[in-house]
């Protein structure tokens, strides 16, 4: 039924625009620790390039880290079997607790520039 319909409609409009199903985003995840220390990450990347991850870690007697990491593509082109990408990023890990108090530990932003061959 469905094939038949196309077939009529590019028969009266001599065209057929396909739209590309959304792919759905990867959800990625890993931990690790021992009695001293636990750390991991959580996050998510969509196959557009965007892409955002927290991250938690942990020592005794260190206090606690937690980490926010995001990223957008701003622009990508293929040809053929290459591929290039421009990404813009940007983060900020901030530390709760332990002999240094809290405070923001690192601040972050780049570009990311990838080039496939």
């Amino acid at each position: 039924m469905n094939q038949a319909i196309v077939l009529f409609l590019v028969a009266v409009f001599g065209t057929i625009f396909l739209v590309e199903a959304q792919s759905k985003p990867e959800i990625f995840a890993n931990v690790g620790g021992n009695n001293k220390q636990q750390q991991g990450t959580v996050g998510l990347r969509y196959p557009s390039g965007t892409q955002g991850q927290i991250n938690y870690g942990h020592a005794r007697g260190y206090g606690h880290d937690v980490g926010v990491d995001a990223s957008v593509p701003l622009w990508s082109r293929t040809r053929g079997r290459t591929e290039s990408r421009l990404n813009l990023g940007g983060g900020a890990t901030h530390h709760f607790g332990g002999p240094g108090g809290n405070r923001f530990t690192d601040k972050r932003i780049g570009l990311t520039f990838t080039h496939r061959f």
